[in-house]
Parts: structure tokens; sequence; C-alpha cells
């Protein structure tokens, strides 16, 4: 990192021009041997040595280098001296361009500052002899400062809970100096993403039973320093099931009432299931139970749907056409007229049945009470007896779509 740092530094100062470093001479009253150039150089060469920056102006070269600016270290800056032609009681001034400075140090000794933020700032060094300042360096340096190291963290969400492989994952990263850079994800199912977006998303893969992954987070800044966290993601299983149903009426005519049994496919439902029922009608029904009755007022066709759902989550849906007969299936039988007909011992019978809920009645059976009967689907009809007498007659209504019949008796006296 310190190597790092360093080429950072000359890049910067390359960029210029090598107008960062630069030199001014003072002969003031210097008497003695003249150790620079009558006409020393304005541009220094740079190099590096391992981790360590080496600036060179005619026979004065500064080394520096820094420690890494990454918790739990600091970014620490050294710098030091060295010419073959300076005298052993020079002293150096250090401006660090950030308002601080180090006055008075011996030639060979080494320097440290710390940045408290980040930033190019213009370094100034002076060269002092017998209290004259002979030289003057002026170069650039790049610092990251302090506080570079990212906090990590990240919170999951669903953007849809009846698809939970799909999972969106939300950095709460953040970074006291500078800023984030990239956000690097171990989804610890065989996939690696990294991007700069604070948001990111992931689908993971199906499984056979609930899985728990350990998805980490590794958060990066300008200055390359990273912070890390690791969470627990739980995906629940993926089901296929046959998500079917059946259903049965049963009872559909009075004196019953009719209800409607219906059987859910539990084949491979996990336990702590909720059955969810729309029944077409206004009314739905949830239960833990995979069977269900339930009474439908009116007859018809109704699309009865079925939703599975395990915390929540969808894990099927099932719609089918159910045929019920209603509350309503059976007639309402009347004699409503048991008159003398014009013929000898003969009666006019006349219904006044009728059917609800827009049934039709399909079926009329009269009964005279003598032996003799219609099946011949008369509403209305006259019977001619053989003798005087009382007779008990009877109408029985049927009606065809439900099978349900209803029977009326009337007492006819024949004279």
């Amino acid at each position: 990192m310190k190597t790092v740092l360093a080429i950072i530094g000359i890049l910067i100062i390359l960029a210029g021009g090598f107008n960062a470093c630069t030199k001014s001479t003072v002969y003031n009253n210097y008497t003695d041997t003249v150790i620079l150039p009558y006409n020393p150089s304005t541009q220094g060469t740079t190099s590096i040595i391992g981790d360590t920056t080496l600036i060179t102006i005619d026979s004065i070269t500064i080394h520096y280098y820094s420690t890494s600016p990454c918790a739990p270290s600091n970014e620490i800056f050294y710098f030091w001296v060295t010419s073959p032609s300076l005298p052993a009681n020079t002293t150096l001034n250090w401006y660090y361009g950030d308002g601080n400075q180090d006055l008075g140090k011996k030639l060979g000794s080494i320097a440290s500052h710390l940045y408290n933020s980040g930033g190019k700032r213009t370094m100034v060094l002076q060269v002092n002899i017998n209290g004259t300042i002979v030289t003057t360096l002026t170069t650039t340096i790049f610092s990251w400062g302090q506080n570079v190291t990212p906090t990590a963290g990240f919170y999951t969400s669903l953007n849809n809970i009846n698809d939970p492989n799909w999972v969106a994952f939300n950095s709460t990263s953040s970074v006291g100096s500078g800023a984030i850079i990239s956000y690097q994800w171990d989804f610890n199912d065989g996939r690696l993403d990294s991007t700069s977006m604070a948001y990111h998303e992931h689908y993971f893969p199906n499984v056979a039973q609930d899985k728990q992954y350990k998805v980490k987070l590794t958060a990066v800044s300008e200055a390359g320093c990273k912070g890390s966290v690791t969470q627990d993601v739980t995906v629940p299983a993926s089901y296929n099931l046959p998500c079917s149903f059946t259903y049965q009426n049963q009872h559909p005519c009075k004196p019953s009432t009719e209800n409607t049994y219906f059987v859910a496919d539990n084949t491979g439902v996990p336990s702590g299931v909720m059955y969810f029922w729309n029944y077409s009608d206004g009314i739905t029904d949830s239960t833990r139970n995979y069977t269900i009755n339930h009474p439908f007022i009116y007859h018809g066709t109704k699309a009865v749907t079925l939703t599975i759902k395990l915390n929540g989550r969808t894990l099927c849906n099932a719609q089918q056409g159910v045929y019920v007969n209603g509350s309503n299936a059976t007639p309402t039988s009347y004699i409503s007229q048991a008159t003398p007909d014009k013929a000898p011992h003969s009666i006019f019978y006349n219904s006044g049945s009728w059917a609800d809920d827009g049934y039709s009645i399909t079926s009329y059976v009269w009964d005279f009470g003598d032996g003799n009967s219609d099946t011949n689907n008369n509403p209305g009809i006259a019977h001619t007896y053989a003798a005087p007498g009382t007779y008990t007659a009877s109408l029985t209504t049927t009606i065809g779509v439900s099978g349900c019949s209803n029977t009326v008796s009337k007492v006819v006296v024949v004279n």
C-alpha cells in the first residue's frame, strides 16, 4: 500500500510537468564551500525505491513514504533529506501545506506528519545553513487523510413476496471521509457481483428446503480501504405443487340445505400453510385444513379460486368452474284449482306451482287418488272419476337440473 500511495503521489507530480518540485538558492553571506551549482535546475527527477518516493533536484533528495490509510492503521507521512554536498550542521524547515510545520530539523532526521483530511497540498522545504535559508524546495503531496475505511452494512427486502428468490439488497455502508466507490457482493451461492450502486438485486437458486446464505458485502472507499460485513439471508424452499381441488355437492333438496364439499390436493404441501378460498359469491374463507364446506345461495357455475400460502407467500393458485344448485333447488308444488268439470264426475285440476332462483319446473305428475295418474307434464288437466266419492289428489313437481321434487295433496269431493 505504501508503494501504491507513493506511485499516486508521483503521478500527481508528473501530471504537473515536474513543476511541482522547484528550488531557489540564496547566497547571503555564505562563505563556506559552494555546494550547489551556480545555475541550479528548476525541475527535479522522481524515482521509487521500494515503498519510498525520491524527489531529487541537483544534489538534494527528499525521501518520503506513508503508512496505510486503512484501519486499523493511520496514514502517516515520513520525510527526510539526503545530500552529499550539505554540511552536517544543516537544518531543515518542513511546511506541510495544511498549516502545520516542523522547524529546525537536523539533516538526516526523520520528520513525520499526519494529514487529517485528504487532498493535494504544496509542501515547502527550506534548507538552512548557519541561520541562512540557502535553498527552498517545493513539491506536491497527495494524502487520503483519516477515517477513510468504510463501515459496511446492508438490509434486504423482497420486491415480490411471491418470488422470495429475488432479493433486493440495500447498502447502508458509510465512510467518514471521501466516498465509497465500489460495493462487492459475495452471495455464498457461487455468484459474485461488484457495482458502484448501493442498491443491488440478486436471484438465488431454487432449493428444495429453506436455505440460509451467509452474504458478505465489502465496501471499498476512494482510498482503496475496505470494510466488510456478513449477514444471514434465508431463502425459502421452492415447491412444485399440483395445486388442484375437487368438489362434491351434498343434499341440495329441501328440507336439507346444500353444502359443497371441497378437497384441496395437499400432495407435497409443507406444514404451516393456509388455504384461502374465494367462492365468487362475495364470501371467502381461510383455514389450515385442506377440506372445507360452503353453502351457496344461488345456483349456477361459480369460478372458485384456491390459494395456498406459507407465511404470507403464495405457493400456488388454482381455479375452476364449480356448478352448484344453491338453496332454492326444490320447487313449490301447489294445486290452485280443483273444481267440477262439465262431464259427470269430472274434476279440473290446475297447478299454481313455482320455482325460485331462475329454475324451471320440468315435470308435473298427477295422482288422482283413484288409482289413476298422469305423467305427461300437464300443469292443468281434467280427470273423470268412475264414481262419486271423496278422493285425495296429489301433484308432484320436479326441477330437472337439481333433481329436486315436491309433492302437495288436496282432498276433493266428487258428486
